[in-house]
């Protein structure tokens, strides 16, 4: 089942892409959905959406494609504490603090716990963070926190009681502070960092050749600065979901080669979800959630399209401009442009 709900999160990255692309006539009418895209290679490449002037070609010069990739995450045991958790009576405290090679302020980003009192089911804290004042809270067996940073280095500091989508931002880093289990004068923590998944750099590099054996073929370049953007006649995207499920080396991969990165922010991808459990019931929504679906039904479309209006200005965040972005077409080529 959880590799079922992997495959369905990539599924509705690819259903809020094609609603945008539904929303331009000009990019709807040159489509293709799942075509094979030739490469100077001779290889074929099948992209996620391919856009041409000309569909008898046989696909050989499309003007945009567009890739959709999604990746997962795992939540491992911080290194600092290996198989063991922390121990920590009344007055002891967890000092966390990180500085990503990417985080650029001064001040490392850091989260405090102080425990102040046990109780059988619940213990009393103060929690400070570089942007949270100490504040007493209660938290209970199995509750967490998490220090969280996003794109722009902004530090959040998550109680028990809030949750990721709650934070207005690009989520890069999260490290979770879990009280695990309490004793009569003890309390024991663990903590985790979410990681990328295994598959990730396969990913970045299956999607950066697509994109530079086609730009050969059809530009005669095979760098993505070779040509400046408006002499290009072939432009690649790629989209994504959060940046933080992507390492810095697949990161690095994918800007260097593709012309364009844009993330879709979890909180979109979640709300869309939600939508449909709301509006089929969560035992009817999986297969629901296809391209095809959202070609043929009408009731798929309504929603996602709803989506997509409800979020126009922040469904896309490009990761090389540091800004939201759109595309359209515009004199018989794809484009970027800035929402933000």
């Amino acid at each position: 089942m959880g590799h079922q709900i992997g495959r369905k999160i990539g599924d509705m990255l690819e259903l809020i892409v094609l609603a945008k692309i539904y929303a331009d006539k000009n990019l709807t009418d040159r489509l293709m959905v799942e075509p094979k895209i030739y490469g100077e290679t001779g290889a074929g490449h099948k992209v996620e959406f391919g856009f041409f002037e000309d569909f008898d070609s046989n696909h050989l010069n499309p003007f945009g494609i567009i890739e959709c990739k999604k990746v997962g995450v795992e939540v491992t045991k911080n290194a600092s504490i290996k198989n063991s958790l922390l121990k920590l009576g009344v007055g002891e405290e967890i000092f966390n603090q990180t500085s990503p090679s990417w985080y650029n302020l001064d001040e490392k980003a850091f989260i405090k716990l102080v425990v102040k009192e046990i109780h059988k089911d619940s213990v009393n804290v103060t929690v400070e963070s570089n942007l949270v004042k100490e504040t007493l809270l209660t938290i209970d067996t199995t509750g967490t926190f998490k220090l969280v940073i996003t794109e722009d280095c902004i530090v959040h500091a998550l109680t028990p009681d809030t949750d990721l989508r709650e934070i207005d931002g690009i989520v890069r880093f999260c490290r979770i502070i879990k009280l695990e289990k309490i004793d009569i004068a003890q309390t024991h923590w663990g903590i985790y960092d979410c990681l990328t998944g295994p598959q990730t750099i396969e990913k970045a590099k299956q999607a950066s050749l697509v994109a530079m054996d086609a730009r050969k073929l059809v530009d005669g370049k095979w760098g993505k600065d070779d040509l400046q953007e408006e002499e290009k006649s072939l432009l690649s995207i790629l989209v994504l979901t959060e940046s933080s499920h992507w390492e810095i080396k697949s990161r690095k991969v994918i800007t260097t080669c593709i012309d364009h990165n844009i993330i879709v922010p979890d909180d979109i991808v979640v709300e869309a979800f939600k939508m449909f459990e709301e509006r089929f019931g969560l035992a009817e929504i999986l297969p629901l959630i296809t391209k095809n679906k959202y070609i043929a039904d009408e009731r798929v479309r309504l929603v996602i399209d709803e989506l997509v209006a409800k979020n126009r200005d922040k469904l896309f965040y490009d990761l090389d401009l540091g800004s939201y972005v759109d595309f359209k077409y515009e004199n018989g080529k794809l484009k970027v442009f800035n929402v933000s």
